[in-house]
């Protein structure tokens, strides 16, 4: 019997996992792009919609790598240690991001001049004054 220790998974699975890594870094690059070349329609994943931000771009890049890494069998201890860090700066964005916006929130001197502030009233959000 197998254990979920011992699970191997099957080369499809691989394959699916890869392509998805791989297509997510597709995916962050043409958004890198463009903003790079102000090109509004590769700033966005669907017309009409908000833009996705750089930041958030260069996550799904640095995600999508690490996943195509650490998919592939056999796992070198190179390409190991290599998506693990490039894991590592997603979760470091993902909470310098997270901060950033807990920041802001707490030092709003005035809603009118802040450009988050159509979306946290949306969700209820209260911004006020200090």
């Amino acid at each position: 019997m197998n254990s979920p220790a011992n699970h191997v998974p099957s080369q499809r699975m691989r394959l699916v996992a890869t392509a998805c890594g791989v297509f997510s870094a597709l995916v962050g690059v043409a958004v890198l792009a463009g903003w790079w070349f102000q090109v509004p329609v590769l700033k966005s994943i669907l017309p009409g919609v908000v833009s996705m931000k750089p930041n958030t771009a260069l996550a799904l890049v640095l995600g999508g790598t690490a996943l195509a890494l650490l998919a592939g069998t056999p796992v070198s201890p190179r390409r190991a240690r290599t998506g693990q860090w490039l894991a590592l700066l997603v979760a470091l964005i993902g909470g310098l991001t997270l901060g950033e916006f807990l920041i802001s929130l707490t030092i709003l001197s005035e809603v009118a001049s802040n450009p988050f502030a159509p979306h946290l009233q949306h969700y209820g959000y209260r911004c006020n004054k200090f």
